[in-house]
Protein backbone atom coordinates (compact mmCIF):
# COMPACT_ATOMS: atom_id res chain seq x y z
CA UNK A 1 0.00 0.00 0.00
CA UNK A 2 1.35 3.46 -0.92
CA UNK A 3 2.11 5.64 2.12
CA UNK A 4 3.60 8.64 0.35
CA UNK A 5 7.28 7.84 0.91
CA UNK A 6 9.91 5.42 -0.29
CA UNK A 7 12.26 3.49 1.97
CA UNK A 8 16.06 3.69 1.63
CA UNK A 9 16.12 -0.04 0.92
CA UNK A 10 13.73 0.41 -2.02
CA UNK A 11 15.92 3.24 -3.41
CA UNK A 12 19.01 1.02 -3.12
CA UNK A 13 17.24 -1.82 -4.93
CA UNK A 14 16.06 0.50 -7.70
CA UNK A 15 19.52 2.03 -8.18
CA UNK A 16 21.25 -1.35 -8.13
CA UNK A 17 18.96 -2.65 -10.87
CA UNK A 18 19.12 0.30 -13.24
CA UNK A 19 19.72 -0.60 -16.89
CA UNK A 20 23.32 -0.22 -18.13
CA UNK A 21 22.41 2.77 -20.31
CA UNK A 22 20.86 4.78 -17.45
CA UNK A 23 22.36 8.22 -16.81
CA UNK A 24 23.16 7.26 -13.20
CA UNK A 25 25.09 4.18 -14.33
CA UNK A 26 27.04 6.23 -16.92
CA UNK A 27 27.91 8.83 -14.28
CA UNK A 28 29.18 6.23 -11.79
CA UNK A 29 30.77 3.87 -14.34
CA UNK A 30 31.88 5.75 -17.49
CA UNK A 31 32.62 2.47 -19.28
CA UNK A 32 28.91 1.61 -19.01
CA UNK A 33 28.18 4.22 -21.67
CA UNK A 34 28.92 1.59 -24.32
CA UNK A 35 27.30 -1.80 -24.68
CA UNK A 36 29.23 -4.97 -25.50
CA UNK A 37 28.17 -4.56 -29.11
CA UNK A 38 29.56 -1.02 -29.19
CA UNK A 39 32.93 -2.24 -27.86
CA UNK A 40 33.01 -5.07 -30.42
CA UNK A 41 32.17 -2.67 -33.25
CA UNK A 42 34.94 -0.28 -32.18
CA UNK A 43 37.35 -3.22 -32.00
CA UNK A 44 36.37 -4.29 -35.52
CA UNK A 45 36.90 -0.74 -36.82
CA UNK A 46 40.32 -0.59 -35.12
CA UNK A 47 41.38 -3.92 -36.64
CA UNK A 48 40.17 -2.94 -40.11
CA UNK A 49 42.06 0.35 -39.91
CA UNK A 50 45.23 -1.48 -38.80
CA UNK A 51 44.87 -4.08 -41.58
CA UNK A 52 44.39 -1.37 -44.22
CA UNK A 53 47.41 0.49 -42.86
CA UNK A 54 49.55 -2.67 -43.09
CA UNK A 55 48.45 -3.36 -46.67
CA UNK A 56 48.77 0.23 -47.87
CA UNK A 57 52.41 -0.22 -48.91
CA UNK A 58 53.29 3.30 -47.78
CA UNK A 59 56.29 2.99 -45.47
CA UNK A 60 55.83 6.54 -44.17
CA UNK A 61 52.14 6.27 -43.33
CA UNK A 62 51.32 6.84 -39.68
CA UNK A 63 49.78 4.00 -37.73
CA UNK A 64 46.04 4.56 -37.18
CA UNK A 65 44.98 5.50 -33.68
CA UNK A 66 42.29 3.35 -32.04
CA UNK A 67 38.88 4.80 -31.33
CA UNK A 68 38.74 6.26 -27.81
CA UNK A 69 36.74 4.14 -25.39
CA UNK A 70 34.63 5.72 -22.65
CA UNK A 71 36.32 5.70 -19.27
CA UNK A 72 39.74 4.82 -20.72
CA UNK A 73 42.68 7.10 -20.07
CA UNK A 74 44.76 7.97 -23.13
CA UNK A 75 48.12 6.21 -23.16
CA UNK A 76 51.27 8.22 -22.72
CA UNK A 77 49.62 11.01 -20.78
CA UNK A 78 51.30 11.83 -17.52
CA UNK A 79 53.53 14.28 -15.78
CA UNK A 80 57.24 14.41 -16.38
CA UNK A 81 59.74 14.77 -13.56
CA UNK A 82 62.86 16.90 -13.85
CA UNK A 83 66.02 15.17 -15.08
CA UNK A 84 67.88 15.93 -11.84
CA UNK A 85 65.15 14.19 -9.84
CA UNK A 86 65.25 11.19 -12.18
CA UNK A 87 69.04 10.94 -11.76
CA UNK A 88 68.64 11.05 -7.98
CA UNK A 89 66.09 8.22 -8.17
CA UNK A 90 68.44 6.20 -10.39
CA UNK A 91 71.27 6.66 -7.87
CA UNK A 92 69.01 5.48 -5.03
CA UNK A 93 67.88 2.51 -7.13
CA UNK A 94 71.45 1.50 -7.96
CA UNK A 95 72.49 1.87 -4.32
CA UNK A 96 69.71 -0.51 -3.28
CA UNK A 97 67.85 2.15 -1.32
CA UNK A 98 64.65 1.69 -3.33
CA UNK A 99 62.76 -1.60 -3.29
CA UNK A 100 61.36 -2.98 -6.52
CA UNK A 101 57.60 -2.45 -6.58
CA UNK A 102 56.88 -6.11 -7.35
CA UNK A 103 58.91 -7.52 -4.43
CA UNK A 104 58.33 -7.37 -0.71
CA UNK A 105 61.09 -5.92 1.47
CA UNK A 106 63.50 -8.46 2.85
CA UNK A 107 64.63 -8.61 6.48
CA UNK A 108 68.07 -7.25 5.53
CA UNK A 109 66.53 -4.18 3.93
CA UNK A 110 64.27 -3.67 6.92
CA UNK A 111 67.27 -3.86 9.27
CA UNK A 112 69.16 -1.30 7.14
CA UNK A 113 66.18 1.03 7.26
CA UNK A 114 66.02 0.92 11.08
Amino acid sequence: MWRGHITPRRVAVLVANLPPDAATQRAVHPAAAWSTGDYLLALAVDHLAAANWQRSGDKHATRPTPLPRPGAEPEGIGTAIPLAEMRALARQWNAGELARPDTAPTEAKLDRAR
